[in-house]
């Protein structure tokens, strides 16, 4: 196959208030251009057109992938040598496959203008001519045009592959690595295991105050398994006890984790994050500037086990309906082992209500979680990148002061070093 370095990752990327996105890249070294915003002109027949386009190609590229073949051995090689090729092919066309499973995913789950982006960025990721030199296109008609007949060679489909790799390793495993740097909001009064994230005494204001709005908010429970904050056990009478089924440590879980305008919030790579997460939800970095990260719409309240889950991307909230103060939502994971049968809801269903003029958490951040979690957990990339944070611990990377601007660029190096080969 071709080789081809896709460069989305830069910080070229700007989001427009009017939902638009302009782009810039760099391919295989020529000067870096501009291309778009295309759909910022598009009618709605054109969009139309530009997504069902784009979904011929995740199909057309999803034929590419038949179960491995046996291979057939020459007589002179040895088992050994015919054991190891086969693994090292099997490995290739999984992780190929788990590529393609997360961008099919991470399209169709991402909402409105977010796969209108995505789906102008894999007809154009289609478009690079034999010299990997991506081709002009002016407007609508010029991308669907320039796109068809549909026509996946080994370079369109190397093409696919770098794209859902860096947006698996440049934004799905960075936004993971974050949930685990932001301080679990019970924890910043003491943490057993001795390590407490550093954060300044505002911040520990601000954070002490956020979960005690949002313990108020959901009633001092777990959303999802309905535990009491175990502090309660200390005051309360025998009668409002009685009221609980359980208790638990419960922590005020981000959903947007707060890492991502922490002290080191302007480093490059957070910026990159930024960058990426307004590609697939135009505008929702204004949603969240400065203290709003540390705002109830962006929090709720869960015990230690399903807030780790929840940050893993491995457990996700759809929303099911919208009721007069609140939300009902199916609670869903890609594998219910992972979850203890007393912590799961009846009826897997949950809702997220208003209370006391404390906002419920944002459904656009629950959507936008949503459609990170089902791309990593039901394509194979969620394995990938637990076997990616595990090499970046390994190489305890972590600054002394528990910043983690360099963790994030070492997490990708590490990732870009891991890729099959083309």
């Amino acid at each position: 196959m071709a080789s081809f370095t896709f460069q989305i990752l830069s910080c070229r990327t700007q989001a427009h208030h009017d939902g638009g996105i302009t782009l810039a890249f760099n391919i295989s070294g020529a000067a870096t251009h501009e291309a778009g915003p295309l759909w910022g002109t598009m009618n709605a027949v054109q969009k139309s057109e530009v997504l069902l386009h784009a979904e011929e190609w995740l199909q057309a590229w999803g034929t590419f992938y038949t179960p491995p073949q046996p291979l057939v051995h020459e007589p002179r090689q040895s088992g050994i040598e015919a054991t190891l090729q086969a693994r090292m092919l099997s490995q290739r066309h999984r992780s190929f496959f788990n590529a393609y499973r997360f961008l099919d995913l991470l399209f169709h789950e991402i909402p409105g203008d977010g796969k209108l982006n995505l789906a102008v960025e894999i007809l154009l990721t289609a478009l690079h001519n034999d010299n990997n030199t991506r081709m002009e296109v002016k407007d609508a008609e010029g991308i669907l045009s320039a796109s068809r007949p549909l026509t996946i060679d080994d370079a369109i489909m190397a093409n696919l592959v770098n794209l859902a790799l860096e947006l698996k390793d440049c934004l799905v495993a960075p936004f993971r690595r974050l949930h685990k740097d932001t301080p679990s909001v019970s924890s910043v009064h003491s943490d057993p295991s001795g390590f407490t994230p550093a954060i300044n005494q505002s911040t520990h204001d601000r954070l002490s105050i956020l979960r005690e709005k949002v313990l108020t908010r959901d009633n001092d429970r777990c959303v999802v398994s309905g535990a009491g904050d175990e502090s309660l056990v200390d005051y309360l009478n025998d009668e409002e006890l009685s009221l609980f089924q359980s208790f638990a440590t419960l922590e005020c879980c981000h959903v947007f984790p707060h890492a991502l305008n922490g002290e080191a919030a302007s480093s490059e790579a957070k910026v990159q994050i930024w960058s990426l997460l307004d590609f697939i939800s135009p505008g929702v970095s204004h949603e969240l500037q400065g203290v709003e990260i540390d705002s109830p719409k962006n929090a709720i309240t869960l015990r230690q086990e399903l807030h780790t889950l929840f940050g893993q991307l491995k457990l996700w909230f759809t929303e099911k309906e919208v009721l007069e103060d609140g939300v009902v939502y199916k609670l869903e994971t890609g594998n219910r082992l992972r979850v203890s049968p007393g912590f799961w809801p009846k009826d897997d269903l949950v809702i997220l209500r208003t209370r006391d003029g404390i906002d419920a958490p944002s459904r656009r951040l629950l959507e936008i979680h949503r459609a990170l979690a089902v791309a990593a957990s039901l394509s194979g990339a969620g394995t990938d990148i637990d076997k990616l944070l595990r090499d970046e611990a390994d190489l305890a990377v972590l600054a002394q002061d528990g910043s983690t601007a360099d963790t994030l660029g070492s997490l990708l190096n590490i990732a870009i070093s891991k890729r099959p080969c083309e």
